[in-house]
């Protein structure tokens, strides 16, 4: 994941004081832990007077800010011939090992000579598992042995059209009865994410069945009469006081 990102060390009295860095890099599986060396000295934090430990002289108040985050996500995959054991209605496909984002994990699925696309290759990300009450809407690129798509973005998740998105590509692969691996990779650049809840609402009920034509009026707690021409109707809010008028 390459990544914009800014920390800052919080003076308690003084904001302006505050020590702060910022910088672009680079995070990798290998490659987890990585920030500043000489961001202030340890005389000067562990001093309570400089005005960054609080009172106890144990804590501190770290700010983390993130900006264009972009997630990479590279494999090489075996597609020699004693791999090409996976076909659908497209043709022989090969998929990478998953990768997670977004707290969902993805993988991407390609072709190397898409029978339903004149023999061109394809290449498509795929969201992992299916029925996940969540949306995640991606903009992303994808290339396959160099070639590489313009910026898609697609939904994923919960009633998306397509359980993958991608593209097929241009230009044909040299060989590809002789290819014996070949590199696909994804970068996405935005990611949103909607989660689906189901919210149950209070039940309102009526002593007597009143025509389509009566009107509801929302009344607060403080406003809500009673007369002998309107029923109130209690609503279980946060306080428990707020009304429904119903005017016969």
């Amino acid at each position: 994941m390459k990544v914009k990102y800014s920390l800052t060390l919080i003076h308690r009295h003084d904001y302006t004081a505050s020590r702060r860095f910022t910088t672009t890099q680079r995070f990798t599986s290998s490659q987890t832990i990585l920030g500043k060396t000489k961001f202030i000295p340890v005389t000067e934090l562990m001093d309570v007077g400089c005005g960054f430990l609080n009172d106890s002289a144990r804590n501190v108040i770290i700010e983390l800010q993130l900006n264009n985050a972009v997630t990479y996500f590279e494999k090489t995959v075996d597609v020699s011939a004693a791999s090409r054991t996976r076909r659908n209605a497209s043709g022989v496909y090969f998929d990478t090992t998953t990768f997670q984002l977004a707290d969902v994990r993805w993988y991407i699925r390609f072709y190397v000579n898409k029978l339903n696309s004149g023999g061109l290759p394809a290449v498509y990300l795929y969201m992992s598992g299916k029925n996940r009450p969540v949306v995640v809407e991606l903009q992303f690129t994808l290339c396959l042995a160099g070639d590489l798509t313009e910026i898609l973005t697609y939904s994923f998740g919960d009633s998306a059209k397509f359980e993958g998105f991608g593209k097929t590509l241009r230009q044909a692969l040299v060989n590809t009865e002789r290819l014996s691996e070949v590199t696909v990779s994804a970068e996405i650049q935005s990611v949103v994410v909607y989660k689906l809840v189901s919210v149950r609402v209070p039940r309102l009920t009526v002593a007597r069945p009143y025509p389509r034509t009566t009107r509801l009026n929302y009344l607060p707690s403080s406003a809500a009469t009673t007369t002998t021409t309107t029923t109130t109707l209690g609503f279980n809010s946060s306080t428990g006081s707020d009304s429904f008028q119903v005017n016969w």
